[in-house]
């Protein structure tokens, strides 16, 4: 009840979209849309309040709005509606290109808003097509040898770029879970498997037996090229290992099935 609460006073931006911070001001983040949807979305559905569904449905659409690239299909890590920012492009208030694990975010924050969202809400089909076309955009940049997604994932091959962990792993749970719900085509699967094959091969154990995920990126606000490669790496952090918890639990329920099958 106190977070609900928290939400009618969260300052927006000129279009009405949720500032990531208050230290951020004007601007909306791709992290943000996963922080605050699924938990909203669990408590309109508990409680039966349709406006939650609106609010919720209503930043999403904005995000995308104001984020997405039309030349790639993918949407940039941020938007700034004043154009202040460092990072923000004048004309489109655009961050400069586009971190792997802030798009895993956005697509995951999807499949949660149309887990819990009314098939007969007037935006559900339009929220699911961005699903699809922005986790067909991703796959277009995956690596061919390994499975893998680089940190900046749209320059796989850009010196001083390199494969990250949190954002395969997300990218492996959501096209999975998206083959599942019936959103994306059953063929991409493979696309999955991929990615978790890429991500678990990179997986060690210490002397104790306990596991170690590594090239896993840091916290991380917005920047450019370099800045996003010059992050440092942390071995377990919990970003990647929510995201590798969320793809095994995936890929086992398709190993279960095909079991049965």
């Amino acid at each position: 009840d106190h977070l609900m609460k928290s939400f009618e006073t969260w300052k927006t931006t000129a279009e009405g979209g949720l500032w990531h911070k208050d230290v951020y001001p004007n601007q909306m983040w791709l992290d943000g849309l996963y922080m605050v949807s699924p938990i909203r979305m669990m408590y309109a559905k508990k409680y039966n309040i349709p406006k939650i569904y609106d609010d919720v449905v209503e930043q999403a659409l904005l995000m995308y709005e104001k984020t997405k690239d039309t030349k790639t299909g993918l949407v940039h890590h941020a938007y700034d509606s004043s154009r202040k920012a460092p990072w923000a492009n004048p004309i489109t208030g655009q961050s400069p290109t586009f971190w792997g694990r802030s798009i895993g975010w956005f697509i995951v924050a999807l499949l949660e808003i149309l887990e819990y969202l009314p098939k007969t809400h007037k935006d559900y089909t339009a929220l699911k097509d961005i699903f699809v076309k922005t986790s067909q955009a991703v796959m277009h940049y995956q690596d061919d040898n390994d499975g893998m997604w680089y940190q900046v994932i749209s320059e796989p091959y850009k010196t001083g770029n390199w494969k990250e962990t949190s954002c395969s792993a997300l990218f492996a749970y959501a096209i999975a879970r998206g083959v599942k719900k019936g959103y994306l085509p059953s063929k991409y699967i493979e696309s999955a498997y991929k990615g978790y094959s890429g991500v678990t091969s990179g997986i060690t154990f210490d002397k104790a037996g306990y596991l170690e995920m590594s090239n896993i990126c840091v916290g991380t606000g917005v920047g450019d090229f370099d800045y996003y490669v010059g992050r440092n790496t942390s071995k377990n952090d919990l970003h990647g290992i929510g995201a590798f918890i969320l793809m095994c639990c995936e890929i086992e329920e398709f190993e279960r099935k095909s079991e049965k099958d």
